[in-house]
């Protein structure tokens, strides 16, 4: 597991280099960094990695709630260049929910075990 959660944190801190040409950098990088920080320790801080899965859905959610126009697959994964606004918020909302499910992941499976109150 060691070795997945270097390479996710090595995934997630490119995808922070590569924000560094989008038009609002900034919360993009620090989000993907917080992703990276989670995949190096937030499994034994399970607080910061929900918490970082709380962030970025509840941005996916806000980016939904602006609209999404209709979804093209092969525009979403072909080409990186911008396409459109509707592809844009998609593939914004993708990266998201990748976030989200693997930080969320993490807080879930460094949980203590529940109590049986024995």
């Amino acid at each position: 597991m060691r070795v997945l959660h270097g390479a996710l944190a090595v995934l997630f801190v490119l995808g922070a280099v590569v924000q560094l040409n989008d038009p609002d950098p900034l919360r993009w990088v620090v989000i993907y960094l917080a992703a990276a920080a989670v995949a190096l320790v937030g499994r034994r801080r399970r607080m910061v990695a929900a918490g970082v899965a709380v962030a970025a859905t509840v941005w996916a959610i806000s980016i939904a709630a602006g609209g999404l126009g209709p979804l093209d697959l092969a525009a979403l994964f072909g080409d990186a260049t911008m396409k459109t606004a509707g592809v844009e918020a998609w593939r914004e909302m993708l990266g998201l929910g990748l976030i989200a499910a693997y930080c969320l992941a993490c807080a879930l499976r460094s949980a203590p075990p529940a109590s049986d109150g024995a």
